[in-house]
């Protein structure tokens, strides 16, 4: 079976500082009120450091309660859910389908793709494969969907780094949507090329679109990137359902698009589980199994 290696940019997860040229108190205020003519005509400026951190404090406090908190997602030994992506022209030629299970302190992952009985698992360090038979390589699919479910609890992990940015609009959506642009700091298991832009609504404060690059080596190798080139992209996932598990909040439904504004693949996850136990017995690499390219991102 054959495949698009260009898919896999579905799966992926002092600069502009978001507030009015009044004060710091009228922009929270209007963030709780939602937005009103007043808010949306305000010029936005480049602020202080002190303020953008109080508007990322005040936008990560509301999308977080609007999912269901912290405390649940604390509590919770593991995410797992069935994938669907399709895409292509017209868009049945193609489909892929995962059933993916992480462990949420670990990120320890495994997947099984039914549709070629193909098995992928990370360890934390290795990732290995059984079956595969996908374009990309292994190592561009651990957790990337993953991220984006779960991308709510994981912009509170540690070496995370936060800004406000203006008010921005989604693919084929005339709202001003909150942004928060997500890095990471040094040293960290990411790219400090890596990035993410999370578009909050103004009024149910729900996680409603996802930015994105790729930065994983293999895949910008396999794809001809040069070498001084560190990223793909931007992508764009907009989420336009959602599903509670747990008193949590996830995606359902989601479309993707690449940086010209085209619908590049529909997603549907479903099958949520918070407290499926993780079998340890899929960590053990087996004979047959093969290990992937180790790189890391550029």
């Amino acid at each position: 079976m054959r495949t698009n290696l260009l898919l896999l940019i579905l799966f992926w997860p002092m600069a502009y500082f978001c507030q009015t040229t009044d004060s710091t108190d009228y922009f929270l205020k209007a963030c709780g009120g939602g937005f009103g003519d007043k808010v949306l005509t305000k010029t936005m400026s480049i602020t202080n450091m002190e303020t953008n951190k109080a508007t990322v404090h005040y936008l990560m406090k509301k999308m977080l309660d609007s999912h269901g908190g912290m405390a649940k997602w604390n509590a919770s030994p593991t995410l797992s859910f069935t994938h669907i992506l399709v895409y292509g022209q017209p868009l049945e030629t193609e489909f892929w389908v995962s059933n993916e299970t992480t462990e949420i302190k670990t990120e320890r992952t495994y997947q099984d793709w039914p549709v070629f009985n193909g098995r992928l698992a990370h360890d934390g360090k290795k990732t290995w494969t059984e079956n595969w038979q996908l374009g990309n390589p292994p190592g561009t699919n651990v957790n990337n969907i993953y991220q984006a479910m779960a991308m709510p609890w994981l912009a509170q992990q540690k070496g995370v780094v936060l800004e406000a940015l203006p008010l921005a609009t989604l693919p084929g959506d005339s709202i001003a949507y909150f942004v928060v642009k997500l890095t990471y700091a040094a040293p960290s298991k990411y790219s400090t090329h890596k990035y993410y832009k999370l578009f909050i609504h103004p009024e149910t404060f729900l996680l409603k679109g996802l930015e994105f690059n790729i930065t994983y080596a293999p895949f910008l190798d396999i794809i001809g990137l040069p070498k001084e080139v560190k990223s793909l992209g931007p992508f764009t996932h907009v989420f336009y359902a959602h599903t509670k598990v747990n008193g949590l909040v996830f995606p359902e439904k989601y479309d993707s698009f690449d940086k010209n504004g085209h619908s590049s693949g529909r997603h549907m996850a479903y099958n949520y589980s918070l407290n499926a136990v993780f079998d340890l017995n899929r960590m053990i690499i087996s004979p047959t199994s093969k290990i992937a390219d180790e790189k890391s991102d550029r």
